[in-house]
């Protein structure tokens, strides 16, 4: 058997393990647009993403003024909400921008069938709302660095309608954001998971 011969079971092996790594993001994404349709008014919660025709991309409107740390915490909800990560990555910092790139990484490495699943399954949540309502401000005390640091709590509001389905969830949430460089950049996020609960995680919707 010739070293070619050798290598193309090892070759095998690992994109069929690319492909099991790649599982379970499919999995949390089709769980974060079905937990969120699980809350539209008087149906039971569909299967995967419904099936028709794909909806329209949702027309953000910013609320708060561009560069606060309210504003950049709104954003990031947004595009961790809907699984752009890399957007994601650029409104935070440290171990939450650490999270961003994985899964970033993750998304890019699936095989085209599970990535022709992933986009179906995020043109639900393009078309879905995510705005920060509510939202309190207050100064926190500085990093080990010196940098200024804030707290910003707010409640997620996640609404939409789309294929006979309408979406109106809401949630309270918690970000603090540092200064990097003039910019505020989030740092953590947690939510509201029970009536005196929070969840500091980041793999969950959190709406």
């Amino acid at each position: 058997m010739t070293d070619g011969d050798e290598s193309k079971p090892e070759r095998a092996a690992t994109k069929k393990e690319r492909e099991v790594r790649a599982l379970p993001v499919i999995a949390l994404c089709v769980l974060l647009v079905t937990a969120a349709l699980a809350l539209y008014v008087g149906q039971r919660a569909p299967t995967g993403s419904p099936a028709g025709p794909l909806p329209t991309p949702a027309r953000d409107v910013d609320h708060y003024v561009e560069g606060t740390p309210a504003w950049t915490a709104e954003r990031f909800l947004r595009a961790w909400m809907r699984q752009q990560y890399s957007v994601a990555r650029d409104l935070s910092v440290g171990a939450l921008r650490d999270r961003c790139e994985l899964r970033q990484r993750e998304l890019d490495q699936l095989p085209p069938d599970q990535r022709a699943e992933l986009d179906r399954t995020r043109s639900f949540t393009a078309a879905t709302f995510y705005d920060l309502e509510h939202v309190e401000t207050r100064d926190l005390e500085r990093d080990a660095a010196g940098r200024a640091r804030k707290e910003v709590r707010g409640q997620g509001h996640a609404r939409g309608a789309y294929a006979g389905v309408r979406v109106d969830s809401r949630r309270g949430q918690t970000f603090v954001l540092v200064q990097v460089d003039g910019r505020w950049r989030v740092s953590e996020r947690s939510w509201e998971i029970g009536a005196n609960e929070r969840d500091g995680g980041t793999d969950g919707g959190g709406l």
